[in-house]
């Protein structure tokens, strides 16, 4: 099993530099077909008050939405054509209109018949549209499919050399373990960690992760099992600690367990992730 179509979704030029280099190493590794995607989206109005638009208002306003996206979809093409020079496996480049203000469902189409989605985090980032920002989330809840996040300031020059798992024994946990298979096997070691384990009495909380690691082992995995505890921590920042000590170059683990609404509410480790983010976690729900 490898990764054979991959879907890189571009929303804007600054994004698109570290989210193309992410996706480029996935599909050299496995020599994919890479689809380059950028969504032009419908205006956004926003009233306030006793605040209207008169037609030469909203003409200069469609002009200029119009003469941004022109600009961003030319920028992105531009970097997208560049690489798919330099590089041996398949490239395309779309670009999709919605009049929708959202993204998600426009990306949608071109995601659920993919093996993996590549998106830019903009969970905690100020400068990205709330709506922009929850298109990565989407992607994990409603494509079916596993999602590469990767965060802001990254610039590393591996994917998946060293993988930290994080794992529970959740359905989710286990989706983003078998979800990210072609990257275990392809990786030089992989660290299995539980964080807080909860097991019967009598057991060995240490041996929590050990059913994992045996069964990722027989496909050729190069794996530790661990378990750790958060202390004063949360999960999410106890497994980052980890994944730091481990020297590890990339995240898996399963994402929104709980309910997205409850996570939003009350928080949860899917939500700490990505708030957090250092380097590009693959999650799966």
């Amino acid at each position: 099993m490898t990764y054979r179509t991959i879907v890189a979704y571009l929303p804007d030029a600054d994004s698109a530099p570290r989210t193309l280099k992410a996706a480029t190493i996935m599909a050299r590794q496995s020599g994919a077909h890479l689809i380059g995607l950028y969504v032009k989206t419908g205006i956004r109005l926003y009233f306030a008050g006793s605040s209207y638009y008169d037609v030469g208002m909203l003409e200069t306003l469609m002009e200029e939405h119009n003469a941004r996206h022109n600009e961003q979809s030319t920028k992105v093409r531009e970097m997208f054509d560049t690489i798919s020079r330099a590089e041996n496996f398949p490239c395309e480049f779309h670009v999709a209109e919605t009049v929708k203000t959202d993204a998600s469902e426009a990306v949608l189409e071109y995601a659920r018949p993919a093996d993996l989605i590549v998106c830019p985090n903009g969970a905690g980032d100020k400068k990205t549209d709330p709506e922009d920002a929850d298109v990565a989330v989407r992607m994990m809840l409603e494509a079916g499919r596993p999602v590469l996040v990767v965060p802001a300031g990254w610039n590393g020059d591996t994917l998946g050399r060293d993988i930290t798992l994080a794992y529970n024994a959740s359905r989710e946990a286990t989706r983003a373990a078998f979800d990210a298979l072609p990257l275990l096997k392809q990786a030089e070691q992989v660290h299995a960690i539980w964080i807080d384990p909860v097991v019967g009495a009598g057991e060995d909380t240490s041996r929590a992760a050990d059913e994992i690691a045996v069964a990722l082992a027989r496909h050729g995995v190069k794996i530790a099992a661990e378990t750790d505890a958060s202390g004063n921590n949360t999960i999410a920042r106890a497994i980052i600690a980890r994944a730091r000590d481990n020297g590890s170059d990339m995240i898996v683990m399963g994402a929104y367990g709980h309910m997205r609404l409850r996570e939003m509410i009350f928080g949860g480790t899917s939500r700490d992730m990505l708030d957090l983010l250092p380097l590009p976690v693959l999650m799966s729900h």
